[in-house]
């Protein structure tokens, strides 16, 4: 048993690092932006972030390449690595699959009324085995498979622990 043990644990890949980079309160003035560096220049990784606005209107969270952080300043298109819908609170994961330069922005530019937004942010940089972050689902066939022989295993383990019981109990009679 220990040696089954030692063997999947000589397998098993490192758990991701994890770096913060942020956990402090933010203010965003209404129409504005704030942008947060991140340096990925050694491997790819995985951005995560969580906010919570505690007053002012619902912000988005953009992760952008350099290249792409200067064509969005510039007003023309870009092409985001990652972003999340405006809201007032949430969480997002943004995979950063190519090393190199990145900014986080925290968009307030359709603001709502003229006050500013305050937020909670916390950013967090994965590096390492960031496959395991990622949620994946199983197509529907397999998904199908997996229930049925769950179900068929379940209910041979019953049939069979009641066929021992009831031997079990003729024989003590």
């Amino acid at each position: 048993m220990i040696a089954v043990l030692a063997l999947l644990m000589a397998f098993a890949a490192p758990p991701p690092s994890r770096v913060t980079l942020l956990d402090d309160p933010v203010r965003v003035r209404a129409g504005e932006w704030r942008t947060l560096p991140i340096v990925m220049r050694q491997q790819p990784g995985v951005v995560q972030a969580w906010f919570r606005v505690k007053s002012g209107g619902g912000i988005r969270l953009l992760l952008l390449t350099k290249a792409d952080a200067n064509l969005w300043r510039a007003g023309r298109a870009f092409a985001a690595a990652g972003q999340t819908a405006v809201a007032r609170e949430g969480q997002a994961v943004f995979p950063a699959r190519t090393p190199g330069d990145y900014e986080l922005v925290v968009d307030y530019s359709n603001a709502e009324g003229g006050g500013p937004a305050e937020l909670n942010l916390k950013v967090e940089v994965a590096f390492g085995n960031t496959n395991s972050l990622t949620v994946r689902y199983l197509d529907p066939e397999r998904k199908l498979f997996v229930i049925w022989a769950s179900v068929c295993f379940f209910g041979a383990v019953v049939w069979f622990a009641g066929i021992r019981l009831v031997r079990a109990a003729a024989s003590r009679e």
